[in-house]
């Protein structure tokens, strides 16, 4: 591995899950100064805390529930203390919902944009003043696919939408205050949160290009290059990691 990361203080949020695991391993394994592994079960990402920091990096356990501005202002007060700032903010921590408009309840549909587009805008608010304050930044956001299709999941693809949206509009506000912003959407990926629908995952990995599914590693790459100098003129993009499956529509249509 290079060193892309180092000496950057990077906070990872939703860290206990597949995809948010990934990131954590790889920011570390690329030098991180210091890896804050945010999640609202803190206690599922203390075998992750102990994996980074046997390489002998900080490594901070963050209880964050990422719908919750206080939690926010809390959990970011404790990184100032503990690490000294943040340089990276990754916004990954996301629910989903695999139901249309007319079967969804009022009450799923507020979890699921809570967890996946306020808390994006959240994390973007008040991690930005301190890389502002500091020597500047990079926030990636984790979309999805499903922000360019009319996805099957009413509440999850609209939460994505807005964070392809959130991105754009956090890029033009803040790249001039030295802060950039960008997102990756992957495609399925085998993680817990779609342990439900392994049939549905087998299936969008069969009709991509590349003909496999996409690894929480494949998204944790992306991630880090965003974050690094090697896209410092990349500002307000959104890296789709789907395999090829967007890019030739006639494959996906039924024979």
């Amino acid at each position: 591995m290079s060193e892309r990361m180092k000496g950057r203080n990077v906070l990872v949020t939703g860290a206990a899950g597949g995809i948010g695991t990934a990131i954590a391993e790889r920011v570390a394994e690329e030098g991180a100064a210091a890896v804050v592994v945010a999640d609202v079960d803190v206690d599922a990402v203390e075998p992750l805390a102990d994996k980074i920091a046997s390489r002998g990096l900080m490594v901070l356990p963050l209880v964050l529930d990422v719908t919750d501005e206080d939690s926010w202002t809390a959990g970011l007060r404790e990184v100032v203390e503990r690490v000294g700032g943040l340089d990276v903010l990754v916004n990954n921590a996301g629910v989903t919902h695999r139901f249309g408009i007319l079967e969804t309840a009022l009450t799923d549909w507020q979890r699921v944009i809570a967890v996946n587009q306020t808390g994006v805008f959240l994390g973007i608010k008040h991690a930005a003043p301190l890389m502002i304050r500091g020597r500047g930044g990079t926030i990636v956001n984790i979309g999805s696919f499903a922000s360019y299709t009319g996805y099957a999941a009413a509440a999850y693809a609209a939460s994505k939408w807005a964070v392809r949206g959130l991105t754009a509009v956090a890029a033009d506000e803040l790249g001039s205050r030295g802060v950039r912003v960008n997102s990756v959407s992957p495609g399925f990926v085998p993680t817990p949160l779609t342990s439900d629908a392994a049939g549905l995952v087998r299936s969008f990995s069969a009709s991509t290009a590349l003909g496999r599914s996409c690894q929480p590693e494949d998204v944790a790459a992306a991630v880090v290059f965003l974050a690094s100098d090697e896209s410092s003129y990349i500002c307000g993009q959104d890296l789709v990691v789907d395999g090829g499956f967007m890019a030739n529509a006639t494959r996906h249509l039924k024979k």
